[in-house]
């Protein structure tokens, strides 16, 4: 089924299709039971997807120290928090639950451990090392940082947190869009995360957070649209793993999963530094853009394998407890066919 799954696509819906029909043919209690049964199943091969993809990028992480950047130990830190809420959500299932999720428990456990290491070389290695450390124990409950940020998530991070009024003006003033929105959506997370937030000049509320994730929706649905162009994909994967560290479960679609997974090289990183060049080409504007030239070992991109793997790590959590909840829903309907019977 894994392998039908990653193939993705025509013959995944051919035989889903073919299922529903023969469903179809039955009525009743049985119907309902084969259906949540398919249901788990496709929802069980799509977390192994996800895992397997983080575990790569885990491994590629650990057998690359010395090229590790903040970008990609803000993006192991996230990924790490999505996994420890996925594990946290196995452990605390009812009894009864197949014997196959302790084996996945047990794998979740090691991929934390691997991604907590990765992290924790970066803060080591970094002559900042106690603000840094500070900043990716923020990154562990959801939030990374960017550069355009950095003055103002600065004031944030400091002990007690500081909240200026440039800043505030800054951060919420007018409309937000690209990398400006999700760079605003950072700050107001920190600042919630701190304890810095001020609702009164609307600064780290669920009100600004919520309206800036649905923005970030419709620009997230119009990339996708438009077929994901290369020059793009970083912006869209920080979308989805910024929104998804506020819980927003609209950015978890298995067509945008299937589109960021098909992002990772075989070495575990993500991203086609070539192809992102020449896509930036003609506009020489973009020539000094970061994003556009830190490569990460001979063709990966480094920033975008960080919002990748958090994105990818995101909806490995979702469909966890999608798949809890699914077999929930089998057991439940077994008992009412037994007492039925």
């Amino acid at each position: 089924m894994a392998l039908l799954v990653t193939a993705g696509g025509a013959l995944f819906v051919v035989l889903a299709a073919a299922a529903s029909q023969q469903l179809a043919l039955r009525d009743g209690p049985e119907m309902r039971l084969e259906a949540l049964d398919l249901q788990a199943r496709l929802v069980r091969g799509d977390v192994y997807r996800t895992l397997d993809a983080v575990e790569r990028l885990a491994q590629f992480l650990d057998l690359h120290e010395d090229i590790m950047t903040k970008d990609l130990a803000l993006g192991a830190a996230i990924s790490e928090s999505a996994v420890q809420m996925a594990l946290l959500a196995l452990r605390s299932a009812g009894p009864g639950l197949p014997a196959e999720l302790d084996a996945l428990a047990a794998r979740l456990g090691d991929l934390a451990a691997v991604l907590r290491k990765a992290t924790r070389a970066k803060v080591d290695d970094d002559d900042d090392g106690e603000s840094e450390a500070y900043t990716l124990n923020l990154a562990l409950r959801g939030s990374p940082t960017e550069a355009e940020s950095a003055h103002c998530i600065g004031l944030l991070l400091q002990r007690p947190c500081r909240l200026s009024e440039q800043c505030v003006r800054t951060e919420t003033r007018a409309a937000a869009s690209g990398y400006t929105a999700t760079h605003r959506l950072l700050f107001h997370h920190v600042a919630s995360k701190v304890g810095c937030g001020d609702t009164a000049v609307g600064v780290g509320s669920e009100e600004a957070i919520a309206h800036l994730c649905r923005r970030i929706l419709l620009e997230a649905t119009a990339i996708a649209n438009a077929q994901f162009p290369p020059l793009l994909r970083d912006l869209f994967a920080e979308q989805v793993a910024l929104c998804g560290l506020r819980n927003f479960a609209e950015f978890a679609r298995r067509s945008w999963l299937d589109e960021v997974l098909s992002w990772q090289r075989p070495a575990g990183c993500f991203g086609n530094y070539t192809e992102l060049q020449g896509a930036a080409q003609p506009f020489h504007v973009l020539a000094d853009n970061a994003r556009l030239d830190d490569r990460l070992g001979s063709e990966c991109v480094s920033h975008l394998t960080g919002v990748a793997a958090a994105a990818v790590a995101f909806n490995m959590r979702v469909l966890v407890d999608e798949l809890l909840q699914d077999l929930q829903d089998e057991q439940e309907g077994s008992s009412g066919a037994a007492a039925i019977d």
